[in-house]
């Protein structure tokens, strides 16, 4: 259910050469129940909400794509299927859903999910 697919081109090119210092992957945290935004999403999922034809979840995942990003790991939790739905279409093999089961218990929690997906990269903040 977590698994990677294709809609669309991402803008950044694949294999090129990583800049010294700059992260190769990004996490986008999109687990929470967003109760502040209950107003606008109805209920539903932040991620999902849409402006300008796109949800906010593929608005920052392709935002990170286009500025070098190699690899996206996004968060879900609460409405989970839904959220993973979306992502799952955005980039093949670069962006994938990880699951935080416990998401309730705040963003701690949520960012540990991504923690197996980022094996082997070297630890930063940029």
């Amino acid at each position: 259910m977590f698994e990677h697919a294709e809609t669309g081109p991402a803008r950044a090119v694949p294999g090129e050469t990583p800049v010294p210092g700059r992260p190769r992957v990004g996490v986008v945290l999109a687990a929470g129940h967003s109760e502040r935004l209950a107003g606008v999403t109805g209920g539903g999922s932040k991620a999902l909400v849409r402006v300008g034809g796109r949800s906010l979840v593929e608005r920052a995942v392709r935002g990170l794509l286009a500025e070098g990003i190699e690899r996206v790991v996004v968060v879900v939790g609460y409405q989970a299927g839904p959220v993973a739905a979306v992502v799952n279409r955005l980039a093949p093999g670069r962006v994938r859903a990880a699951l935080a089961e416990n998401w309730e218990l705040g963003n701690g929690v949520s960012l540990a999910a991504a923690e197996p997906h980022l094996a082997g990269e070297a630890s930063s903040c940029w």
